[in-house]
């Protein structure tokens, strides 16, 4: 069953759109060819800059696969763009467990930009002696 409460709550954003008055041929522009694109493409996204519920718009066409138009300040292509890019940060695999007091550990906390934390700065400096030993 359709829960139609849950639906228009979701829908509360387009009350304060900034183009809820505006001409919806002025977003829904893709038929328009060149310079005349590119010049409509600016003024939509132009309105969509002082949106105050820009955030919620674009999500809704990102959820909802809108084809045409802008929305949320984007193009169809740039939305494209967003929902790959949003798909791979999704995708990214969980940053290693430092394994602590060991090089490894200190390797991990160097190639993230960290201070090392003590265990693995005593296990370099055992490493770096052992190096001068055996060289």
């Amino acid at each position: 069953m359709v829960d139609l409460f849950r639906i228009a709550e979701r829908m509360d954003w387009h009350d304060n759109a900034a183009c809820r008055e505006l001409d919806p041929d002025a977003f829904f522009i893709e038929h328009l060819k060149d310079d005349r694109y590119i010049r409509a493409l600016a003024r939509a996204k132009a309105v969509c800059r002082t949106c105050p519920v820009r955030e919620e718009c674009l999500d809704f066409a990102v959820r909802n696969n809108e084809p045409a138009g802008v929305w949320g300040g984007l193009s169809p292509r740039e939305r494209r763009r967003h929902r790959r890019l949003a798909g791979r940060k999704a995708q990214t695999p969980p940053q290693r467990v430092i394994a602590h007091g060991t090089i490894g550990g200190y390797t991990t906390h160097r190639r993230r930009g960290e201070d090392a934390c003590q265990a693995c700065l005593d296990a370099h400096a055992i490493y770096q002696q052992f190096r001068m030993v055996t060289a």
